[in-house]
């Protein structure tokens, strides 16, 4: 997915915007984690570009799990502030 999938801006100060390429179809889920692993957020989105929120988080580490049908990318960011 990599090429065809942009998060910005990192490093993250309160929103991240995460933009899907057109040329991918199917299912768009979202799941944010924290370093360990555990679940913050997740939900199915639709369109070209998302938003989260990431202004009541904690900084540090976290990760962008983006499903797309049977397709998973995983991408470490991380949280100013």
């Amino acid at each position: 997915i990599n090429k065809s999938l942009d998060i910005f801006p990192v490093p993250v100060k309160d929103l991240v915007n995460i933009r899907v390429s057109k040329k991918l179809t199917g299912r768009v889920e979202i799941t944010l984690l924290d370093a360990t692993g555990r679940v913050l957020n997740s939900e199915i989105v639709h369109g070209q570009i998302h938003t989260l929120n990431m202004s009541e988080l904690p900084k540090g580490l976290y990760i962008v799990k983006v499903s797309i049908t049977n397709v998973n990318d995983v991408i470490q960011i991380t949280k100013l502030k």
